[in-house]
């Protein structure tokens, strides 16, 4: 299979990629658009890629196993060497879940599907994103999946004579259309999808049958090459604008932005026009290629795959977001091995004379890795690693936060498993967000003894990541269809058996000074109808939240101890002072009780049940008591957030901020073994 003419400019501009990408991961708050880096990637890999298979067929020299090797030993090498450093690193350092999480990741990187094993793990209560070392693998296998499918594509479509370039547009539209319908629904979806991002890499290949109908190869002279002072001019028009399209990319958008959606159109643009100039354009020849920049862009790849591991395991261990000389550090660092990688795995690999051998090989091991990281996976992190047993309780804090709630499509709410049946038919309505979530277990337990059922029946209907508030969009998650949902459970609430409306949510931000006009005003004229209607409001305020209960505190004295071969476990009873979690004495939570007032709602304190008079526990014999800075866990909440039940068992809850059992001090916090992961 022939290979093309080099192109630094090329290279450079997958410079400009990973740069942008790697600072992006770095220094979020600097470069709020530096992800589309990987769109960039995904235009020069359809365009390189497809020029040699055009090449190839045009010349009837292309062979699906010589194109599948050079895949294997393109990708192959420094993929295992960075899978296998995060095995034996993540050994020494991450958690029983953490690690099997990882396992998960590895399973998933060699098999090039990382991008839907991304989008299994989106739930809520999954380990967050930027703790995943391997999250950054979804982009290749987006990649790979393209050109299994891809090529057979183009064989057929050459070998039968039909119009190529028709087919690419066509598929590259639907693609588009697609990405823009799942940018509405799911965000989540439209991100990982690979149906909604194949366009990106389509643009690549129909720039590239364009050269080779034209006869502009990418050895050769493109399209608009310079042979004279007007086409020179128009070659650097095109680079320029393209080079505009991506800086607007990189400071327009941030992490709030939908994307990909019709912001995608910014960096595969761009990156097509800057391909399209020519390498004689005047950004191309003496920005895109200087030796610097072709240098960096040349060790893209291991680059890219080094950079996300080496940030993701200090903020694991640190628990915390490292300082900027750390993450500084992080970057210098990948940037060396990415050069040692290119140096001293890479271009051995490609330079050999050997290439069945390599190939067969570099299967053989990636199979073999796949299978280490299923079996780490399937044995839930190895938990017989000493660092594993002495965090235990921390890793059974992580899974213990089983929840319910009613699923929700199209509009439609299903409460299946979610409504239980009291002595009457009289019943408790439950909304809110995740922090109404974790109570599930409590309301659960409530109703397993059927000889004694609570006095009311109870509708269980929280959606983790949604406020019970109208117009969420500034606080909610994305890609939940919260306003939708909220529409559904306040209508649901005005049905006559829901006698009390019991409301549990991160306060904080419906009541900040910020979003109290657009979304707390509006709650409250909902809640005064509800009232009106003879409906009983009950706020359940804020449980204790702060950085200092998460088990990823905890979590970080034993990892570095164990790092530096000392023996070390969490141990006996650790507290908050209670001043400092109390909701309802920060300003959000003054706002809250007016409101509540204002209507005759009645508002219940969780503080008056889990802490005492001065001090609030997170941590009990040794057992951390929260799944992170703001969750209980689900074992806690079933024995011990009492403060629930009066809602459903009395005909006369407590009013005001006292709730049941509020006379009484501290009560036992146990975290019992957890059932499952929820």
């Amino acid at each position: 299979m022939k290979h093309l003419q080099w192109r630094p400019d090329i290279d450079g501009l997958r410079a400009v990629a990973v740069s942008s990408v790697v600072f992006f991961h770095a220094f979020p708050r600097q470069l709020g658009g530096g992800y589309i880096g990987v769109d960039i990637f995904f235009v020069i890999s359809g365009f390189l890629i497809s020029s040699i298979i055009f090449h190839n067929l045009k010349k009837k020299t292309f062979s699906f196993p010589d194109f599948y090797a050079r895949r294997i030993r393109r990708i192959f090498p420094a993929l295992i060497l960075v899978m296998g450093s995060c095995y034996a690193l993540g050994w020494h350092t991450l958690l029983t879940g953490e690690y099997e999480q990882l396992g998960k990741g590895i399973a998933g990187g060699a098999g090039f599907i990382s991008n839907f094993v991304s989008w299994s793990n989106s739930g809520y209560f999954d380990r967050a994103a930027e703790l995943n070392p391997l999250l950054h693998l979804w982009s290749l296998s987006i990649e790979e999946q393209f050109y299994i499918i891809w090529p057979l594509v183009l064989w057929f479509a050459w070998k039968h004579r039909i119009n190529v370039l028709l087919v690419t547009l066509g598929v590259a539209l639907a693609s588009f259309i697609f990405n823009l319908n799942m940018i509405q629904k799911d965000v989540v979806a439209a991100f990982y999808s690979p149906l909604t991002r194949f366009w990106e890499i389509l643009a690549g290949v129909a720039l590239a049958y364009y050269m080779l109908q034209k006869g502009f190869m990418a050895e050769a002279e493109l399209p608009l090459a310079n042979k004279n002072r007007i086409t020179g001019c128009v070659n650097n028009v095109l680079s320029f604008a393209g080079a505009i399209l991506l800086i607007l990319g990189v400071f327009l958008l941030d992490e709030d932005s939908a994307f990909p959606g019709y912001w995608a159109v910014l960096p595969v643009a761009g990156s097509v026009l800057i391909i399209a100039a020519g390498q004689k354009a005047w950004l191309n020849k003496y920005v895109l290629s200087h030796k610097v920049i072709v240098w960096i862009g040349l060790i893209s790849y291991p680059l890219y795959l080094w950079h996300w591991p080496l940030l993701v395991f200090p903020r694991i261990i640190e628990g915390d977001e490292p300082g900027w000389p750390l993450r500084a550090s992080a970057v210098a660092l990948a940037v060396l091995l990415a050069w040692l990688t290119y140096r001293f795995v890479e271009i051995p690999v490609r330079t050999s004379t050997g290439a069945h051998r390599y190939t067969r090989g570099l299967s053989a091991v990636m199979i073999l890795v796949a299978a280490l990281g299923l079996t780490t996976f399937f044995y839930q992190g190895i938990p017989t690693r000493t660092l594993a047993q002495k965090t235990a309780e921390i890793s059974a804090a992580h899974r213990d936060h089983s929840s319910r709630e009613p699923s929700f499509e199209d509009g439609f709410l299903d409460l299946g498993g979610v409504t239980f049946d009291g002595k009457s038919t009289d019943a408790v309505l439950f909304l809110g967000d995740s922090l109404m979530a974790h109570y599930f277990s409590r309301v659960e337990y409530l109703y397993s003894d059927t000889a004694e059922l609570p006095l009311f029946s109870a509708t269980f209907a929280p959606r983790s990541g949604c406020r019970p508030v109208p117009k969420g969009a500034t606080i909610n998650s994305e890609g939940r269809q919260c306003d939708e949902y909220y529409a559904s459970v306040i209508k649901l609430a005005e049905a006559p058996q829901y006698k009390r409306i019991a409301l549990s949510a991160s306060w904080e931000y419906v009541f900040s000074e910020r979003t109290y006009n657009p979304t707390g005003r509006a709650l409250l004229a909902d809640l005064l109808k509800l009232r009106e209607m003879g409906k009983e409001i009950y706020f359940i305020s804020m449980a204790p939240f702060s950085r200092e209960l998460s088990p990823d505190l905890l979590a970080r004295d034993v990892r570095l101890a164990h790092l530096a071969g000392q023996d070390k476990t969490i141990e006996g009873d650790h507290a908050i002072n209670r001043n400092k979690v109390d909701f309802l004495k920060k300003p959000a939570g003054v706002l809250m009780q007016k409101m509540a007032n204002s209507i005759g709602a009645m508002i219940i304190d969780p503080l008056a049940t889990l802490c005492s008079d001065t001090k609030c526990p997170y941590v009990k014999d040794g057992v951390p008591l929260y799944v992170d800075a703001h969750h209980i866990r689900a074992s806690v909440t079933r024995t011990s957030a009492t403060y629930i039940d009066a809602l459903v068992e009395t005909l006369s809850p407590p009013v005001g901020t006292k709730a049941a059992g509020a006379d009484t001090q501290e009560t036992d916090w146990k975290a019992t073994t957890p059932r499952g992961d929820g």
